[in-house]
């Protein structure tokens, strides 16, 4: 699904596919876990977004961090079955929903008083340019999904090298210095400077 919007049907999809979906598929495989003979991995796709804050996809964001939290609590209660809960955590990838990111922030902000065009398109222009810069090829997913069940690996696993890094200390600065970043867009008008014009 495109980024989010504001709009209870788009909440109301992308908790359908992203966090109710998951979890009735895991239903239907606990059988198989229950009667297995060998220890088993149960991985879910997540995102970054479901481990900090994303302005330009609340909807979106929201089912993402659902999934995470119910990863963690399966992954505790499923381990006296033998089954290794491992979330994969990809950044920005060249996929559908990258390449949608400037319509997607367009729809959030249709008809919300109060945060005139400017702003929005402020937004669309950093999330464009900040999704072109961070993207990494969609292959890396599939490749740590691969070594995730091969090794039976358990926790998260971040895709991307931003994810790996800057992502990764930044979900453990204090909440008002992730605010600044965040908000704050000091490096997004790093991007804007000398080429956005409202």
């Amino acid at each position: 699904s495109p980024p989010g919007s504001p709009h209870p049907f788009s909440l109301r999809r992308d908790m359908e596919v992203n966090y109710f979906g998951s979890l009735r598929v895991i239903k239907s495989l606990m059988a198989f876990y229950k009667s297995s003979l060998h220890p088993t991995s149960l991985i879910s796709v997540t995102s970054m977004a479901g481990l900090l804050p994303s302005p330009f996809m609340p909807s979106y964001a929201s089912s993402k961090h659902a999934m995470e939290a119910a990863s963690t609590c399966l992954r505790h209660e499923l381990r006296t079955m033998g089954v290794r809960v491992c979330t994969v955590n990809p950044s920005f990838h060249r996929t559908p929903l990258v390449d949608g990111i400037g319509e997607g922030v367009e729809a959030l902000y249709q008809g919300v008083e109060g945060y005139g065009y400017g702003y929005m398109s402020q937004m669309k222009f950093l999330g464009v340019r900040g999704s072109k810069i961070a993207e990494w090829r969609a292959h890396n997913v599939s490749e740590v999904i691969y070594r995730a069940c091969r090794y039976q690996e358990v926790g998260q696993r971040l895709v991307g090298a931003d994810a790996r890094y800057a992502l990764s200390v930044m979900r453990h600065l204090p909440r008002d210095v992730q605010d600044w970043l965040i908000s704050g867009w000091p490096v997004g008008a790093f991007f804007v400077r000398g080429e956005h014009t409202e």
